[in-house]
């Protein structure tokens, strides 16, 4: 089942108009730079070099930043607990396999990557705090984590552990043309904004949370759902519920060479 599309206003509106719009198919602005991979992609392509070494954790098949996105000279690194998943990935999606969890330090890997990626992965892993460690430990003097995980506190991350994995890969199939096979068992461990920022408090030079109130895709089958839920989303964001919003980008960067910071 197609997914029908929308259009995205052209400026803010009331509270009200907002929810008027939704309705008619008409999403809130902020959509137009804040919806699903738009930030994540931008802060990616802002730190993309000739010869990077980038690692990315848990990508699996798919993997964040495809082979002909990458500069020259580039050394791309998966690492998933899966290998089977990794082996799905099309050809040359990787210089480098690693079979093993994010969660547990893997000593060939430390010091050795410029920038670290994880997209949509964070959320099902038991420890984010263990992951965002090893993470910090992969990077390089002056490296850079950029991730984007799911909110344990959406409407969409609520209901999804509300119900059994076997019934949310058939509803995300009917209502989003979601591939059952990339829907995977969420456990949303500390993946909301103060959580993330008191983790990342320690042991970073730098970092920032984004909060991202994004969420209306999950409704669009409905049109009375998706006026609802953006009536609830506006409340979140107007009222600057950071704890309750759909996804967080991470930006952290660790110590460069010879700082003390």
């Amino acid at each position: 089942m197609s997914a029908p599309a929308f259009e995205v206003s052209s400026a803010d509106a009331g509270w009200v108009r907002t929810v008027r719009d939704a309705y008619s198919r008409r999403l809130p602005n902020r959509y137009a730079t804040d919806a699903w991979d738009r930030p994540f992609r931008d802060r990616l392509e802002a730190a993309l070099r000739p010869g990077i070494r980038i690692l990315d954790l848990g990508a699996g098949a798919r993997p964040a930043l495809q082979p002909s996105g990458r500069p020259p000279e580039t050394h791309y690194a998966g690492l998933d607990i899966e290998a089977a998943e990794l082996e799905k990935a099309p050809a040359g999606s990787y210089d480098e396999t690693v079979v093993g969890s994010a969660e547990q330090g893997i000593g060939e890997l430390e010091g050795r990557f410029d920038l670290v990626l994880s997209f949509l992965a964070l959320e099902h892993v038991n420890s984010t705090a263990a992951v965002l460690d090893s993470a910090r430990a992969y990077l390089a003097p002056g490296g850079t984590l950029l991730a984007q995980m799911a909110g344990a506190f959406s409407v969409s991350a609520v209901a999804n552990r509300a119900v059994p994995t076997a019934l949310a890969r058939r509803l995300l199939s009917r209502t989003q043309d979601r591939d059952p096979d990339t829907v995977f068992p969420a456990r949303y461990d500390r993946c909301w904004y103060s959580a993330l920022d008191r983790i990342l408090a320690r042991g970073w030079a730098e970092h920032e949370v984004v909060p991202l109130f994004t969420g209306a895709a999950y409704f669009r089958f409905s049109r009375a759902l998706t006026a609802a839920y953006i009536a609830y989303e506006e409340w979140t964001y107007r009222s600057r519920r950071r704890n309750l919003a759909t996804y967080y980008l991470v930006d952290a960067r660790v110590a460069g060479a010879g700082s003390s910071g």
